[in-house]
């Protein structure tokens, strides 16, 4: 999986387009206490696509040098 994810970080760098399929995230609530009623009894959480992580991360470690 490696060559495949350079490629995709390159391809990504050089075109600055992000497709839709790897920037979907769902949110999901995770119960603070046993059985909740409100919302105020849970909190959100973002699963987000583990490539897109990844590319943001490779991202955000270049921009921290420049920086």
């Amino acid at each position: 999986m490696g060559p495949e994810l350079l490629l995709l970080a390159e391809d990504l760098r050089t075109t600055c387009v992000i497709s839709c399929e790897l920037n979907s995230t769902f949110i999901m609530l995770i119960a603070k206490v046993s059985g909740p009623i409100s919302f105020k009894e849970s909190r959100p959480i973002a699963l987000c696509n583990i490539v897109y992580k990844m590319v943001s991360k490779i991202i955000a470690n270049q921009l921290k040098v420049t920086l």
